[in-house]
């Protein structure tokens, strides 16, 4: 989306027209310009629609609309136009890089008077993200998560793919049973 965008802004700044008149250059700076909020209001809205929550607006808003227990004060579990955000499953333990690396603890990284505060106050030190692909090595213990049931088969195929006859041991549940 990002190198659409810069390709949709570049086509705003050197647009073909006439150079007597900006008629020409005012309509695809125009249509640049409407593709460009286009594409952000999809990405932003992409949560709420059920269509992805990975790169979207929200992902570091600590809000969720999938799953059995969303968040938001008044979309409670979103749109869901494709009926996928309330299929999630529950990862209690694994070996698969790919669930262990779901979700990163960043908290390693901050600094020692930022842990210090956090603790003066009672907060627990952690900043977690769900990135796409994450190359590391986990960041921290393995903690149980929940995440929608396409996104977990998403990242075991794309894990089987990389290393094709590898057998992982997982253990996630969907509604209380055993999901595979």
């Amino acid at each position: 989306c990002g190198a659409v965008t810069v390709a949709l802004m570049g086509l705003a700044i050197a647009a073909p027209g006439s150079s007597s008149s900006g008629d020409g250059r005012r309509k695809w700076t125009a249509l640049a310009t409407a593709l460009s909020a286009g594409g952000l209001a999809v990405i932003g809205l992409s949560p709420y629609l059920g269509l992805r929550t990975h790169t979207a607006l929200a992902m570091f808003s600590n809000l969720r609309v999938e799953g059995a227990n969303p968040n938001h004060l008044f979309l409670g579990g979103g749109l869901d136009l494709l009926g996928l955000q309330q299929d999630s499953v529950r990862v209690l333990e694994t070996d698969s890089p790919a669930l262990l690396n779901y979700q990163v603890d960043l908290a390693v990284l901050l600094t020692d008077g930022t842990t210090k505060f956090l603790a003066d106050v009672g907060t627990e030190s952690a900043l977690w993200i769900s990135p796409p692909f994450w190359p590391f090595p986990p960041s921290a213990n393995f903690t149980a998560f929940s995440a929608p049931a396409i996104e977990l088969k998403r990242r075991l195929a794309a894990e089987e793919a990389r290393e094709p006859g590898i057998r992982r041991s997982s253990l996630v549940l969907r509604g209380g049973r055993e999901f595979r």
